[in-house]
């Protein structure tokens, strides 16, 4: 039988693929054949919509470039990266949040540049989504990538680059910072102390181009953050123990304080952030 309806029963084996009509099927239970599922099955690339616009994203992926999901790490991730236009905290105030604090947060040509005033307290500053994150936390990450910086004179002037229990004022311990004194040397600070940077394997003070990292990490086995980690150029400075890190929540990002003495400005610019907590 070649034409008109037939009913067939039972199992029936085909020793090659039967060939279907070229039009697609358009009523439910018609066989879709391989070209029609080509054709119209589609995919999901990350990449190809990560830091899109929210009216051109997904669930889940939020502009500029926070993401919920990670192709390459199989857990629950958040992940910022700040560069060009998105530094300038007018563009994304709700992810990277900018206070004057009686001095300055300016950007410019590709940089965001933070400067203490002279003559008044001050402390410029940005911070990661106006929140505090908890030590309980699986991994916590911030990143800088140091442009320019100008140590200044009179006072006390200090930087922080990482993590504190708030950025209006200096912390001096309950840290997990990257931090610049007032002659001008960089530190690695935690909870209880500090390391100067010169005397760690790099041999010398942060310098402009440097890509410094602060890790608040866990030991494998351990359920919350344990340890704190120091990176320069991707290169592992200093490890710290659990006895270092933070004792309470804090905040990721950067400020330059100033107090009333000083006579000329504290300065610093940075080219690139990011920040990635995973749990």
């Amino acid at each position: 039988m070649t034409s008109g309806d037939q009913t067939v029963n039972g199992v029936k084996t085909f020793g090659s693929f039967p060939v279907t009509p070229s039009s697609a099927p358009t009523a439910d239970y018609e066989v879709a054949n391989k070209k029609y599922v080509d054709d119209n099955a589609g995919g999901f690339d990350i990449t190809e919509y990560r830091n899109q616009a929210v009216t051109n994203g997904v669930a889940g992926i939020y502009n500029p470039c926070k993401t919920l999901v990670d192709e390459h790490i199989p857990s629950c991730v958040v992940h910022y990266e700040f560069f060009g236009s998105v530094l300038d905290g007018s563009y994304n105030p709700d992810s990277w949040y900018p206070i004057n604090g009686n001095g300055s947060v300016s950007y410019n040509s590709r940089v965001l540049s933070y400067s203490t005033l002279t003559g008044v307290s001050a402390s410029a500053r940005t911070v990661i989504d106006q929140e505090q994150f908890s030590m309980s936390r699986n991994y916590l990450s911030f990143t800088v990538k140091i442009d320019s910086m100008a140590t200044g004179a009179g006072g006390t002037r200090n930087t922080a680059i990482g993590f504190q229990p708030a950025f209006s004022s200096f912390y001096s311990t309950n840290r997990a910072t990257f931090f610049q004194d007032s002659s001008g040397n960089w530190y690695c600070g935690y909870t209880g102390g500090s390391t100067l940077v010169s005397s760690l394997s790099i041999g010398r003070n942060l310098q402009s181009g440097d890509v410094i990292e602060v890790r608040l990490c866990r030991v494998e086995g351990s359920n919350n953050i344990d340890k704190v980690c120091f990176y320069v150029n991707n290169v592992k400075q200093l490890e710290m123990g659990s006895a270092y890190i933070p004792t309470s929540s804090c905040y990721a990002g950067i400020g330059v304080y100033g107090d009333t003495s000083v006579t000329t400005a504290r300065t610093l610019g940075v080219k690139y952030v990011a920040f990635m907590m995973k749990f």
